[in-house]
């Protein structure tokens, strides 16, 4: 075993939407099942993953990287996390014209260089891996309360370094984050899907507002051989100083990788790789 890639999808507001729904005398058991666990199950074999367990209101899944074998695991996982996400925003639109409640979530993806470890409970497998601990801050979202912030975006990843005791937030939980249906990347994860595949960067002065991100392009074939586009935004952590955000630079640490679901973006980017991938075919002269 060579590395492995662990995916957590967290659902948010579980037990306000159980709730509500109880209210309305639906059934959430039924509801979480066909619009978010039953359709990640049938995720799995399409990625080669494996689910490593359920925590609650959130999913848990693994893929494995063997020595000598071209996996891409983490192109892989960054594939099997867009079409979660993918598969809640497209449940949602239908949720919205039912009038039922949309679901809302946060997806991490952090990579390992070495195989999990495991125990076992009365034959039940249990993985022990320190990417299960980094997966649940990046999925994490407490973020969303910050002034100034969130205003014109409904959904994606930022980060927040916090300077000061603010809004809640103690001084020993440094890093905040807001993310709501997107994906963060680790500094790994992002490193070994550089060394897996490709990764063109394109111009950020194409995305409007966000004209201080790099954004890095790149293709991978699926399982079933289908060529898929994946786009990662590198972007600055924002300062929160207990009064205001500010940006910052992109040095080494103060910065984090989002795997852009945005399809604006991602048709953006997909035209400018693929002109660049011409110019790295002609012949110079």
């Amino acid at each position: 075993m060579k590395g492995h890639v662990i995916l957590k999808a967290d659902l948010r507001g579980s037990t306000e939407l159980t709730a509500s729904m109880l209210r309305e005398g639906l059934n959430p058991a039924s509801y979480f099942s066909q619009n978010l666990f039953d359709p990640i199950n049938s995720l799995l074999q399409k990625y080669g993953a494996e689910k490593v367990f359920v925590e609650g209101d959130a999913v848990i899944l693994m893929i494995l990287e063997h020595a000598n074998l071209p996996t891409q695991a983490v192109a892989r996982a960054c594939g099997l996390a867009y079409d979660i996400i993918d598969l809640v925003l497209r449940r949602n639109q239908e949720s919205r014209q039912l009038g039922l409640p949309e679901l809302e979530l946060g997806v991490g993806v952090a990579y390992v260089p070495e195989a999990p470890c495991y125990l076992f409970d009365a034959g039940r497998k249990i993985t022990i891996s320190p990417a299960i601990n980094r997966v649940d801050r990046l999925s994490s979202c407490k973020g969303r309360d910050f002034v100034g912030f969130g205003e014109d975006k409904h959904w994606g990843v930022e980060v927040i370094r916090i300077e000061q005791t603010a809004n809640g937030v103690s001084g020993s939980d440094q890093y905040c984050r807001y993310n709501v249906n997107g994906i963060e990347l680790d500094l790994p994860a992002f490193q070994h899907l550089a060394e897996e595949i490709v990764l063109k960067k394109v111009k950020a002065a194409s995305y409007g507002k966000k004209t201080g991100d790099n954004y890095y392009v790149g293709r991978f074939p699926d399982m079933a051989g289908k060529t898929r586009w994946q786009v990662v935004r590198h972007s600055a952590i924002k300062h929160w100083d207990g009064n205001k955000l500010s940006g910052s630079s992109k040095k080494a640490g103060n910065s984090f990788y989002e795997l852009v679901t945005d399809p604006e973006i991602l048709s953006v980017s997909a035209k400018q790789s693929a002109l660049l991938h011409f110019f790295d075919r002609r012949v110079p002269g």
